[in-house]
């Protein structure tokens, strides 16, 4: 009789934490720098808006010739390597304080019919011959493989992986820059190789996953990114798991597309952002991280009868989009037990001085003591606040929508008339 009291018993605590944690779960935005941030959501359900925003670089560099058409960069032993994507089978290391090349490497044993991008992980170095923009119909699309270890003029080719898209069934020829089987971008997160497609047609991106291992395959389609645009290349931050890609408009208008919050590689439930650069009629092709707020950008030559713009590597700062929710990611905190949260307390045509912060849900096992920042719409710090009880009077601020908050409770909106 006592083991099936036991039983039910078990059964009913089971149940009960079961309903408790699906209840806890209230799916929503949850970047505080989105224009639908929900401050209740627990779980990105990948529904984040926001405002346009473009950035501009904070310093920039000409290439030497050696680069015109410069199609893939990457850091690696502290340098800056690119490539071209024509015939040319070297790799070429930078100096990104002149723009000057300082070596060339040879990469014995693969062709370059079109090398759009490069990568490596912990053994290899990858380089994506899969431009496919000119007919539409390659069948040999590859990814070659060489050993970190053998950087030096002997570059040999160690291994190759060859696939293809199974969506893809007519290879007919089609016009130049029509088809939607291109692809200039990849990335390298532990053994799978993430491919995101050129699409010339629909001007999105789908996104498909293949193994570091295996020589033949076929790629699998897991996402697609309406990214309204051409996608030309992509870099991973491994520390917050999170991507950037580069692309430009019909136009040559660049922009980023950043992807964070990107728990499981789920594309559908994460956030997803699309800054414009301020560089007109430049054809981006090439992006690295510098560090985790510093991506470099590298355009190659463009020339019509209108315009003209040289190689170079351009810098942007994304500190003011990313910078937050690092900190977050770093700091995050478990407050669910206590269901401590920000609120605004502020009467409708009232003078601001009445807007006031609350923590609701506060308890005596967590200290009251909090700081608290107020942020511009973009994420810049405009004041640090200290909080030492449960309700802070709010500065004055000139009219406009703030988040106030901080990493470990989460962010609200303070509309300011």
């Amino acid at each position: 009789m006592l083991d099936i009291c036991s039983m039910r018993l078990g059964f009913i605590l089971l149940f009960y934490l079961f309903v408790n944690q699906v209840i806890c779960q209230v799916l929503g935005c949850t970047d505080p720098l989105a224009l639908n941030f929900n401050s209740m959501a627990t779980q990105n359900d990948g529904s984040c808006t926001y405002s346009s925003i473009t950035l501009k670089p904070f310093s920039s560099r000409l290439l030497q010739n050696y680069l015109p058409e410069i199609s893939g960069i990457m850091k690696f032993k502290d340098a800056l390597w690119g490539h071209n994507d024509n015939s040319d089978c070297r790799l070429y290391r930078i100096d990104t304080s002149t723009g000057f090349v300082v070596e060339a490497v040879k990469m014995n044993g693969g062709l370059n019919r079109d090398w759009e991008d490069v990568g490596f992980d912990d053994s290899f170095i990858f380089m994506g011959d899969f431009g496919n923009n000119f007919r539409g119909n390659r069948q040999d699309l590859t990814i070659y493989k060489w050993r970190k270890s053998a950087l030096s003029d002997s570059f040999v080719v160690q291994d190759s992986i060859r696939f293809n898209y199974p969506e893809q069934k007519d290879f007919s020829i089609v016009s130049p820059n029509t088809t939607n089987f291109d692809c200039e971008a990849m990335v390298v997160v532990g053994d799978s190789i993430y491919l995101f497609t050129k699409e010339w047609g629909k001007q999105g991106s789908a996104v498909y996953r293949l193994s570091t291992k295996d020589s033949i395959q076929n790629a699998t389609k897991i996402a697609y990114l309406p990214v309204g645009g051409l996608i030309t290349s992509a870099c991973y931050n491994p520390k917050f798991n999170s991507i950037v890609l580069l692309g430009y408009s019909d136009l040559l208008q660049p922009f980023l597309f950043l992807i964070y919050d990107l728990n499981g590689f789920d594309f559908q439930r994460c956030n997803k952002r699309k800054v414009q650069l301020d560089l007109p009629f430049y054809q981006t092709e090439g992006i690295e991280l510098l560090d985790d707020y510093t991506v470099v950008i590298a355009n190659e030559r463009f020339s019509n009868a209108f315009i003209k713009t040289q190689e170079s590597l351009q810098y942007v700062n994304l500190s003011l989009l990313l910078g937050d929710y690092y900190k977050r990611t770093l700091n995050t905190v478990n407050f669910t037990d206590a269901m401590m949260r920000f609120e605004i307390s502020q009467n409708p045509g009232s003078s601001q001085q009445s807007s006031r912060l609350i923590i609701r849900g506060a308890n005596r096992c967590i200290p009251i003591q909090q700081e608290v920042k107020v942020l511009s719409e973009t994420g810049a710090t405009l004041q640090t606040l200290f909080m030492g009880s449960d309700s802070l009077v709010l500065p004055q601020v000139s009219p406009g929508l703030y988040l106030v908050g901080n990493a470990q409770l989460g962010y609200v909106k303070w509309v300011v008339e």
